[in-house]
């Protein structure tokens, strides 16, 4: 099980068997790079790694589990199920929520493996 926060960009910035949560939209690319936090496992409170409300693009390398991306700490808040056919959200607002701020409001990590 690892977390790790690395400085990169592009989607290639992701691993394999890893989820990546970008600190800019479209993978940092329009910013020259940004902070990356990768992580193959569950995060109750993304402050811990210098990350709470900083999420505004997603890359998703890991499989067979469910991840939902809360707003608050601990799985509370409102949810963002990340769809198992889909892998790359460019930007928060790929999440279709109506009436929900989406940007860099993404607090805790659920992840499930099956």
């Amino acid at each position: 099980m690892t977390v790790r926060v690395i400085t990169g960009q592009g989607v290639d910035a992701c691993p394999d068997g890893f989820l990546a949560l970008y600190e800019h939209s479209d993978y940092n690319l329009p910013n020259g790079g940004g902070r990356i936090l990768l992580t193959d496992e569950a995060i109750p409170n993304l402050k811990a790694h210098d990350f709470n409300d900083q999420v505004s693009s997603v890359i998703k390398k890991i499989y067979n589990c469910s991840i939902t991306l809360w707003t608050d700490t601990n799985y509370q808040g409102t949810t963002f199920p990340l769809q198992e056919s889909i892998s790359e959200y460019r930007t928060m607002t790929d999440f279709s929520k109506v009436d929900v701020k989406q940007n860099d409001t993404i607090s805790s990590v659920q992840i499930k493996k099956w």
